[in-house]
């Protein structure tokens, strides 16, 4: 086979394959920050008392995003707002709503809705890139030489 080849199976694999073990160390870290969330979270109930909007990331879609402020009380009585990391449209919140919150125990301002520190879609969809990266960084391994013309 020649060289030129070769360097070429050798580059796409270092690629793909550093992008596939990237990919699988976010995953795992996703999955090492929801299980931080469990372990050692609050559960506790907020209400909606404001939003926040956010520009659509479509240029072509104008219209925004809203994501909720809520306030909450942590365990030893302190009154506290946040802004959820979610922003979606339609609105699905109203003023006065009240939605479950998670902060964590040990810093009450890492504090997100109960819905977005429980969401497995982060974690699935890394793991699905790391598992297509991976397997394209293998073709080259495995594929059969090209026959000469």
């Amino acid at each position: 086979m020649p060289l030129k080849i070769v360097v070429m199976r050798a580059v796409l694999f270092l690629l793909f394959a550093g992008a596939g073990l990237w990919m699988t160390r976010l995953a795992v870290l996703a999955m090492k920050r929801r299980l931080d969330w469990k372990r050692d979270g609050v559960s506790i109930e907020g209400e909606v008392v404001g939003f926040e909007e956010r520009a659509s990331t479509d240029t072509s879609d104008q219209r925004p995003r809203f994501a909720p402020i809520v306030a909450f009380r942590v365990a030893g009585g302190d009154a506290r707002r946040f802004t959820s990391a979610t922003a979606v449209r339609p609105n699905p919140w109203v003023l006065g709503q009240k939605v479950p919150v998670r902060y964590m125990g040990t810093d009450p301002n890492d504090v997100d809705l109960e819905e977005v520190t429980r969401g497995l879609l982060p974690i699935l969809a890394l793991m699905t890139l790391a598992i297509v990266f991976l397997g394209v960084s293998l073709l080259p391994i495995f594929m059969p030489a090209p026959t000469p013309r």
